[in-house]
């Protein structure tokens, strides 16, 4: 015998009446007229070949059959809602590979904490980290090869399509190593680096504010010796080896004890808040995890800002 096609409807409207056991109180609660309903569970009966209810007057029993079915359809909803639920984890709002971009992996110290915070959050997600520049960042993520970056504030930064949150305040400090006369105070001036060979960023690596302070201190001391390096952890072991001097931010390097970091006045009243950390992501496309993991970034954060 060929049977009809049995629907969710009809099985949802069945096992209200094996509730309720009422078809007027049944019908109200899936907000449905009373005909309607009685048709659900009409054709229901059709389709399955089965008598599902016995009625006397108004009162309504189920049968041997309705009996077992409600049992049946009860576990076999709640499979459906299994199912659906682990479609949703292979969506790429919980499952899949979020990928972030760094510049360091010094800048985020309590990056690791944050990301066995989010593992606990969404256990079917990866996080991939890439380490590049600010600029190969910015590039990566408007092009959409990354969800998620943590770069200095910049002027490129301000892309209308990325939303954006503070992570870290910055200022600049100078790293001098520990025999320099100059590791000796508490606060350094350009005039107090003018006699030591520098460390700079390559102009290719610098973001405006770090190149816009080098061109500075170029200007103030044009006659100063300088070696070139292709990030603040370059800069970092170039000082740690004796050959000079060199200006970062404060968060883009991590305490040693081969070298002192030391506050660095520099007049760039320009600056503002280009120093900070920020983390960046397109909000139109960036899948609710990415929102989630930067809100437990700027938690974790808090206390650096």
């Amino acid at each position: 015998m060929r049977h009809q096609l049995i629907t969710i409807r009809q099985i949802e409207c069945f096992l209200t009446l094996t509730r309720t056991l009422n078809f007027s109180r049944a019908a109200q609660k899936l907000y449905m007229s009373q005909p309607t309903f009685s048709r659900q569970i009409h054709m229901l009966e059709e389709n399955l070949g089965v008598k599902l209810f016995y009625y006397h007057g108004k009162k309504v029993q189920l049968s041997s059959a309705g009996t077992y079915l409600q049992v049946e359809f009860e576990y076999m909803l709640k499979e459906l809602d299994m199912i659906a639920q682990n479609a949703r984890k292979l969506d790429s709002q919980y499952a899949g590979t979020i990928t972030m971009g760094v510049c360091g992996l010094e800048e985020l110290p309590s990056l690791p904490a944050a990301m066995r915070r989010f593992r606990k959050a969404y256990p079917d997600m990866y996080i991939k980290i890439k380490v590049a520049s600010s600029y190969q960042l910015l590039q990566d993520i408007q092009d959409g090869e990354l969800d998620l970056i943590c770069c200095m504030r910049s002027p490129a930064a301000h892309a209308p399509e990325l939303q954006r949150r503070t992570l870290r305040r910055g200022r600049f400090f100078c790293l001098a190593p520990e025999e320099y006369p100059l590791a000796k105070k508490d606060v350094l001036a350009p005039a107090d680096i003018a006699g030591y060979p520098w460390v700079f960023r390559n102009n290719k690596d610098c973001t405006p504010v770090i190149l816009r302070m080098q061109q500075r201190l170029k200007e103030l001391y044009p006659d100063n010796s300088i070696f070139y390096s292709s990030s603040p952890e370059e800069s970092a072991l170039m000082v740690r080896g004796g050959l000079g001097v060199t200006v970062v931010v404060s968060y883009s390097v991590s305490p040693n004890r081969e070298y002192r970091m030391i506050p660095f006045e520099i007049p760039m009243p320009d600056a503002g808040r280009e120093l900070d950390l920020i983390a960046l992501w397109n909000g139109s496309s960036a899948p609710a995890a990415v929102v989630d993991l930067v809100q437990m970034l700027c938690e974790m954060e808090g206390e650096n800002m």
